[in-house]
């Protein structure tokens, strides 16, 4: 996932937004590389698609956090998520032959009105798999936009790994598998 712009410094008008959104039962539905990727590519576009300014993202096997800057602002968040996880719910079903299944089960979205508080979060998404013992650097974990703004604005990531962690509250208490299974699936989500 290409990151196309410098990370904004100073919050405008339009506050930053921290998304957090998990699986039905915290079921690990995307368990395997390929669905990964699948979960990834599927909410980026779509939220780029809705014109959010996403800044920060992290997937895992059952949840998933965002920091992005809404189109003017967040009101319509209910609608895209709706729509967006009914689809890669649908698609995920089909995958494993089951009908009807609860896939994803509610979000949590807190509006980030302080700099200090935005560049706290885009610290913690980035930390995220490092946080649930996935890797020991966040650059190495593919699902995660650490990455990508480390190689777009190296001087940037160097100041949000100066932000601590310890006073930030955010609904995380998942469990996530340690590394997901390799990219040789038999039930391949390949649309989308």
């Amino acid at each position: 996932m290409g990151w196309h712009h410098a990370p904004r410094h100073v919050l405008d008008a339009a506050d930053a937004n921290m998304i957090t959104v998990g699986t039905y039962g915290k079921r690990p539905h995307f368990h395997t590389a390929r669905r990964l990727d699948f979960l990834r590519d599927a909410v980026v576009r779509a939220f780029t698609k809705d014109g959010w300014d996403l800044q920060a993202w992290a997937f895992f096997s059952n949840h998933y956090h965002l920091v992005g800057f809404p189109p003017g602002s967040a009101t319509g968040l209910p609608r895209l998520l709706s729509g967006l996880h009914a689809d890669i719910g649908a698609e995920i079903n089909a995958a494993d032959g089951v009908e009807g299944r609860m896939v994803f089960y509610g979000y949590w979205d807190t509006c980030l009105t302080h700099d200090t508080s935005y560049l706290a979060r885009l610290r913690y998404v980035n930390f995220n798999p490092v946080k649930h013992g996935l890797v020991s650097d966040p650059t190495r974990y593919p699902w995660c936009s650490a990455a990508t703004i480390e190689n777009e604005s190296p001087k940037f990531a160097a100041k949000l790994r100066t932000f601590k962690l310890d006073r930030i509250r955010v609904l995380d208490d998942y469990d996530v598998l340690q590394e997901p299974v390799g990219r040789h699936e038999r039930n391949v989500v390949a649309r989308g």
